[in-house]
């Protein structure tokens, strides 16, 4: 919908390329995409207990938030600029954060997935957010955590106390990798960003854009040529037949004109005469 109204109004003249994006980082990003995550990281932090070992915990979590949170909204406006219609930007958005969120770490243990598959965990940035944000709650972390299982062993206690970094380890995860993440993330965020005002700078103009249109005006007219025929040939086999004269011996006879229809007359006058 928003891409049509930027259709609409930038045809009009009301504004241009620049302005619009320049109010969109604006006035979406930043009060929508940046504030609410700030606020709650502060606020929640402390009340959850989460990670106290350095002064810089609190920090790395809350810009892994906003990180993470303006990447999505910054791959949402490179699908809505790129697709033509509201129900392909979802369809595609969907498929996006579900591919993405499957490859993130979520769901399965980063080093199960197979080898064929292991380009989208690199391409999914909520793998390398939920990564800075494990790696910043257990790593230095100076509480020993305990697992705790329901096996049945006797060699074995029922709380094993296990630091941060093997519960890192366990699950795939590395440690020391919050920095690096984060400017993955950052950096997915700034590619999506720079795709979106690319392809509303080639929105009505362009190589593919004409190569798109023309190819869509020659299946239009197409078509109304392939209708054309149709309606002309549904036409001639709708019209009524021709009304044939039938003479004294019920055999049809064909009316004479022109000049023929002039020397049948005075033929049959001529004869008239001489009887």
């Amino acid at each position: 919908e928003d891409r049509l109204l930027f259709l609409r109004e930038r045809a009009n003249g009301v504004y241009g390329v620049n302005a619009y994006f320049a109010s969109m980082l604006l006035f979406d990003l930043l009060p929508m995409r940046v504030l609410p995550p700030f606020f709650f990281g502060l606020m929640t932090y402390q009340m959850v207990g989460l990670n106290e070992g350095t002064e810089y915990c609190l920090a790395w979590f809350v810009a892994t938030l906003i990180a993470t949170n303006v990447c999505a909204s910054c791959m949402c406006m490179a699908v809505g600029a790129a697709a033509r219609s509201v129900a392909a930007a979802n369809v595609i958005a969907s498929l996006c954060f579900l591919a993405a969120i499957l490859f993130g770490g979520f769901l399965l243990n980063k080093d199960q997935i197979p080898a064929y598959a292991s380009w989208v965990n690199n391409l999914s940035f909520i793998n390398y957010g939920y990564e800075a944000l494990v790696a910043n709650e257990f790593a230095d972390n100076p509480r020993t955590f305990t697992l705790t299982s329901g096996w049945n062993s006797s060699t074995l206690p029922n709380e094993v106390p296990v630091p941060g970094e093997k519960v890192l380890s366990t699950f795939g995860f590395r440690a020391g990798r919050v920095a690096r993440d984060l400017c993955l993330v950052c950096a997915q965020a700034a590619g999506f960003a720079a795709l979106s005002y690319a392809l509303l700078t080639s929105t009505g103009g362009g190589p593919w854009t004409a190569l798109a249109d023309y190819v869509g005006n020659r299946k239009v007219r197409q078509r109304l040529e392939s209708r054309r025929r149709g309606s002309g040939a549904a036409a001639a086999a709708a019209a009524p037949p021709e009304e044939v004269a039938l003479g004294e011996d019920d055999l049809p006879v064909t009316p004479a004109r022109g000049v023929a229809g002039v020397f049948s007359f005075s033929f049959g006058g001529g004869g008239g005469g001489g009887g």
